[in-house]
């Protein structure tokens, strides 16, 4: 699952919005699913009030009329609130269509039914939302099944920090860079290797190793040192050039 997507709008516009993550979907439905419970447990008890006071006792018909709604929630809510649910709302994130047009009634009808498969059915139906998880997990667009019929997918509304700012370190202005190679990395690749050296100890050893070696390769680099210390160096050198092009932009500018 990538972390961004990039959504083209009719008007011809790229925007860049970053994907809501599995835990926050799952977080929003577990909360959707208290609210509807709360909001049918209510509504019920106003209904039987009714039904008592209009025929002498419960016939459950208000019940049923008052309660049925809840079950197209979280269809009404993301179709006219803005790909919202309640869930949702709290944990801010929505569902957007891919084609950077208005989400339609259409679109989240489809994903809605789609439901019924993502959500409920499973491994032997044992852990509903396990199927939608998988697939959210693996698909680039972070997209469950009904997602991907309804050509939708849910972004998150919080701004959160770039890949290329998560891979910046700060730098003394003395500092020499040793591996000019380091450029031709990506922002997300310095940001793994800083994972790896924040995780590993002097136990681990064989994750630094397995790490420096492939990046030695596919950087062509053949001098040898200590694996950790070739990693830190590789991460200062990127940010060594990245901050030298900004600047040189910058002038340019």
């Amino acid at each position: 699952m990538s972390h961004s997507i990039r959504v083209t709008t009719p008007q011809n516009v790229n925007i860049d919005f970053s994907l809501a993550t599995v835990g926050e979907r799952i977080l929003a439905g577990f909360l959707d699913i208290i609210f509807i419970v709360i909001l049918s447990s209510i509504l019920s008890l106003i209904a039987v009030e009714i039904e008592n006071a209009l025929f002498g006792g419960p016939t459950g018909w208000i019940v049923f009329i008052v309660v049925t709604p809840l079950f197209f929630y979280t269809l009404l809510l993301e179709a006219f609130w803005n790909g919202q649910t309640l869930g949702k709302r709290i944990l801010r994130i929505k569902v957007i269509a891919l084609d950077g047009a208005r989400l339609t009634l259409g679109s989240c009808t489809q994903r809605w039914v789609m439901r019924i498969v993502d959500v409920w059915f499973s491994v032997a139906g044992a852990v509903p939302g396990l199927l939608a998880s998988m697939f959210i997990i693996i698909s680039n667009k972070g997209q469950r099944i009904g997602d991907t019929v309804a050509n939708t997918t849910v972004i998150t509304t919080k701004k959160r920090s770039s890949v290329r700012n998560s891979a910046f370190v700060r730098l003394k202005k003395s500092y020499e860079p040793q591996y000019p190679q380091a450029a031709q990395l990506r922002p997300q690749d310095i940001v793994t290797l800083k994972e790896v050296i924040r995780l590993t100890t002097t136990n681990r050893k064989e994750i630094n190793i397995d790490a420096a070696q492939h990046i030695q390769k596919i950087l062509h680099i053949t001098k040898q040192e200590p694996a950790r210390d070739f990693l830190i160096k590789i991460v200062k050198d990127y940010n060594y050039y990245e901050q030298l092009k900004s600047e040189e932009d910058h002038q340019k500018s």
